[in-house]
């Protein structure tokens, strides 16, 4: 499966724009569409997608390549991390992108490095961790600016696009992760290196101070397994079932097209930077900065009539001002406009400030654009405690991956996301969100908005210095 269609997909090579600066703005690199022959399977469910990382991992032969803003050390970033050490060991090439925030604000005393990376495995594996506060200043970044796209790409084959993170409190996040096979995975591999390229010149590659021989008591010991709390549904492929359709010849027909919306923000930083050109503020961001995944979003919004359907989740609502004028305009013209998002406690004080910041634009979606506006609850017959889904679905056009579809995604972080036109992955993309707004969510009133509305303008400057967070 490694070369089988490593010829056809030389074009890549050509294809493909450079990163390339205009006079004061940098561009990104957009990636043609591609054929679609079902080439991409929903993974709706938290410990399926779990057991699938760990089966991809476990069979790669050549290369994997994982970028995530999230890697603990507890009982399910254990198992992953095991697993690509045994990989590593094995002689497969292992490069891991990750986040510093979260991996030590979320957990001070994350092992994962060391875990990975000491004693050295038979092919070192390569434990980049990007966004360290000193590191950012030196170069003139904000403390919030971030490597936030998540993926996994095993031998260039086969890569899971996903929005979770490699921590149990991910379990009980409303997510969701798409398996991915054909030319999209050269698209993702390419990515993902330009990626690597960019952040190792902002970040920290994993030294051990000390060497060790010999592996410690919690390398040797199998790692823990989480408990699947039971929230797999009957229709939800198990991991063997996809590794299956993974690993299968693919259809001859074509039932769409699909390409990689790469939203390069270190790299067009530093490109800036060179230019001694780099944005100081948001709004110098805003005229700085493209975001290829925001101007499909709003290409596809701008193209919807009175019969359209568009459903769109971000888990804080801070909207660029074009997505927030596309959403108005689509719902205006008729079509039927959904939005979910978490409402004020789902993660105090994080959710909170994001609520207030982002109130006065939903009010107007609500009041003066007619949008549906729905916002996370619990619900004692499902695990979950808060939405952190990145989906939009227009019509037959799905959109999947690490962007939050926020100004936080649009200007502080680098961001994978996938334009897919196929009507059957539309079809499940849109039960998995009409299920999640039956089972998670209540509506939201523009008089409920309204009581807010006094915090609103000042909930946006108490966050503009850390934007990226949200």
């Amino acid at each position: 499966m490694r070369g089988g269609t490593a010829a056809w997909f030389l074009w890549m090579g050509v294809v493909l724009a450079v990163l390339c600066a205009g006079p004061g703005a940098a561009r990104a690199t957009v990636y043609p569409f591609v054929p679609l022959q079902d080439d991409v399977r929903l993974v709706a469910d938290p410990y399926v997608d779990l057991a699938l990382r760990l089966k991809l991992i476990r069979n790669a032969r050549h290369t994997i390549d994982l970028s995530l803003y999230e890697q603990g050390d507890d009982d399910v970033g254990l198992p992953i991390l095991a697993a690509l050490r045994d990989a590593a060991d094995r002689g497969v090439r292992v490069r891991v992108l990750t986040q510093w925030f979260f991996q030590y604000a979320y957990h001070p005393f994350n092992q994962s490095p060391s875990y990975a990376t000491n004693p050295p495995t038979r092919v070192p594996l390569q434990y980049l961790v990007f966004g360290a506060p000193e590191d950012l200043m030196r170069h003139g970044l904000h403390a919030s600016d971030g490597v936030h796209g998540k993926v996994l790409v095993v031998d260039d084959a086969v890569a899971l696009s996903t929005g979770r993170g490699h921590a149990k409190m991910n379990m009980t996040w409303i997510d969701s992760s798409n398996l991915v096979r054909g030319p999209l995975v050269q698209q993702l591999t390419h990515a993902f290196g330009r990626t690597w390229d960019a952040a190792a010149r902002f970040g920290q590659l994993e030294q051990p101070l000390v060497v060790r021989s010999k592996r410690t008591p919690d390398q040797v010991k199998p790692p823990p397994s989480p408990a699947d709390p039971g929230v797999n549904a009957p229709w939800v492929p198990d991991a063997d079932e996809l590794w299956t359709w993974a690993t299968s010849p693919r259809v001859d027909a074509p039932s769409g097209r699909a390409r990689l919306l790469h939203t390069d923000f270190v790299a067009q930083m530093a490109a800036l930077k060179a230019q001694r050109k780099e944005p100081r503020g948001w709004e110098e961001r805003m005229a700085a900065l493209t975001d290829p995944a925001l101007d499909a979003v709003v290409a596809r919004l701008d193209a919807a009539g009175p019969t359209s359907k568009v459903r769109m989740t971000s888990m804080y609502a801070l909207l660029h001002p074009r997505l927030k004028d596309a959403l108005c305009q689509a719902s205006v013209r008729g079509a039927n406009v959904v939005f979910y998002t978490n409402g004020d406690f789902e993660s105090a004080p994080i959710s909170t400030f994001a609520w207030f910041a982002s109130v006065l634009d939903l009010e107007w979606l609500v009041r003066r654009c007619g949008v549906e506006l729905f916002s996370f609850v619990r619900n004692p017959k499902t695990p979950w405690v808060f939405t952190h889904l990145k989906l939009a679905i227009i019509d037959d056009v799905t959109f999947f991956g690490s962007h939050n579809l926020n100004m936080a995604s649009s200007l502080a972080n680098d961001e994978l996301f996938v334009e897919v036109e196929d009507p059957v992955l539309a079809t499940a993309s849109r039960a998995m969100f009409d299920r999640t707004l039956r089972d998670n969510a209540e509506p939201v009133t523009a008089e409920g908005l309204a009581l807010a509305r006094p915090l609103g303008a000042w909930g946006r400057r108490l966050l503009d210095p850390v934007l990226g967070f949200w």
